[in-house]
């Protein structure tokens, strides 16, 4: 309905520019059309603000339009009138277009690339065990929102759910990260449809699924990675995206209460100490959803879950901080048996002893420290000393964490062919190897494929993908 709505302010313009505004047919037709069109995005589709000069538009061509089929055909004025009045309906156009196609698109999901469709459910799980540090109250006890996503065959009717349950809480939250930027401005960017399908059934092609958990990075939600947890499910895994609570944005418990993070909180990760005990509360986090997913597969209340994952067939993922979280599971269970790290500094104690199970640790090329500007080092408060102590460190625990048979893969910066992808591996080799040579793909969803699919595939113990994937009964 957008297109339609955006092509009938373009019809406007044409019917103008050829002279169809006098045209009694024309206005009655346009006035129809209009009519339909705005009454139906207003009302029964989601309002946008970025469409609100494409409303106004629509209204005032309408109310033209009306006006001229009641008062006769216009007198003819002077040209210059006639051209100003044409340039301006041209300008008006062009900002009625740009809005919503090119400055603030709205959030579109391309579809999965698996042979399965996509179930999701969110749960609401309580660990009565840990207290809850981000809050005053001595009773909390650490609550967190797990987004499960799994495959599922197709349900008629079964409808698409959104990016974010709460696109305003989302939007408050990014705004709170941006001062001086109002909400509205982020608005659309929960609203999103995703491929996935609400409380549909578990497919029935095979009887079980390989688990993957994953954690967002520090300060987003894990609503932003629909995609990839969409893609991934599609492709045969089911899929646990953990919501830190008090480290993202947007986190919104069904009861109303609202666990964003702080901007202050921020600095607690350029402290080695403190970015460490918030690696531990991940990772704790991270070990409960665990035992929680577990819980589900000898009895999950709502009957989709309950035999349906492969327990032995476990693997963890996470981008920036919680990439750092997906390592020091696996160094504290043995039941993870591969781990992709996005891009994550490794806080925590996972590097101390390194890791003995596949780990694929995907990294951009170093800064080029002496390059950089005075105001970019105050930005980001550090010195170029200690941003080159920081990158040394960070290396030599890459080289510890992947020593046990993992691998480091290495983006260089910047576009042109000397960005192509490489890599290396560390130590002994093992069973699970990175994307071949010659580059990711540029699309996102194909990287996904590649480094999630594919490495979690071999480090999991799962046959080829064709014959992993391949439709069978579900006994019954």
């Amino acid at each position: 309905m957008e297109t339609l709505l955006l092509a009938g302010c373009l019809l406007w313009v044409v019917g103008v520019f050829v002279g169809q505004h006098r045209n009694r047919n024309f206005l009655i037709a346009y006035l129809l059309l209009a009519g339909i069109t705005g009454t139906w995005h207003v009302g029964v589709n989601q309002y946008r603000w970025q469409l609100v000069p494409a409303y106004l538009f629509l209204l005032g061509a309408s109310l033209v339009a009306a006006i001229r089929l009641g008062g006769g055909p216009p007198r003819p004025g002077p040209r210059w009138r006639a051209f100003l009045a044409r340039t301006l309906l041209i300008l008006a156009l062009l900002i009625v277009l740009a809005l919503p196609l090119w400055l603030f698109p709205e959030i579109r999901y391309e579809r999965p690339t698996g042979p399965y469709g996509v179930g999701t459910r969110t749960e609401v799980w309580v660990d009565s065990s840990r207290a809850e540090t981000f809050t005053p109250a001595p009773d909390d006890r650490r609550r967190l929102l797990v987004q499960i996503w799994y495959p599922a065959d197709p349900v008629p009717g079964a409808a698409r759910v959104r990016s974010h349950p709460s696109p305003r809480e989302l939007a408050r939250g990014l705004a709170s990260a941006a001062p001086g930027i109002p909400s509205f401005l982020f608005s659309s960017l929960g609203r999103g449809l995703t491929w996935a399908r609400a409380e549909v059934p578990v497919s029935g092609a095979q009887r079980t699924f390989p688990l993957l958990l994953f954690s967002h990075g520090f300060g987003v939600s894990r609503t932003q990675y629909g995609f990839a947890m969409a893609e991934l499910a599609s492709h045969g895994y089911v899929v646990a995206g953990i919501e830190h609570s008090y480290a993202a944005i947007g986190t919104v418990f069904p009861d109303g209460e609202v666990a964003n993070v702080r901007l202050e909180d921020a600095k607690l990760l350029q402290n080695d100490s403190s970015a460490n005990a918030m690696a531990a509360v991940w990772a704790g986090d991270g070990r409960f959803v665990l035992e929680r997913m577990f819980e589900l597969v000898r009895r999950d209340p709502r009957q989709t879950l309950t035999g349906r994952i492969d327990t032995t067939r476990i693997g963890y993922f996470g981008h920036s901080f919680g990439g750092a979280a997906a390592a020091n599971v696996m160094a504290a269970d043995p039941r993870v048996l591969a781990g992709v790290n996005l891009d994550g500094y490794l806080a925590g104690s996972a590097w101390v002893n390194g890791l003995d199970r596949p780990f694929l640790q995907v990294r951009s090329d170093s800064l080029d420290i002496e390059a950089m500007a005075e105001e970019t080092l105050k930005q980001v408060g550090m010195t170029r000393q200690s941003l080159r102590e920081l990158l040394e460190e960070w290396n030599r625990r890459t080289v510890s964490v992947t020593r046990g048979g993992g691998h480091e893969l290495s983006r260089p910066r910047g576009p042109g062919p000397g960005a192509a992808s490489r890599h290396r591996r560390v130590a002994r080799p093992s069973r699970a190897a990175p994307p071949a040579a010659g580059g990711l793909p540029r699309r996102g969803r194909g990287a996904v494929r590649h480094l999630h699919t594919g490495y979690a595939d071999d480090g999991l113990g799962l046959p080829p993908r064709r014959r992993a994937l391949r439709r069978r009964p579900h006994p019954t």
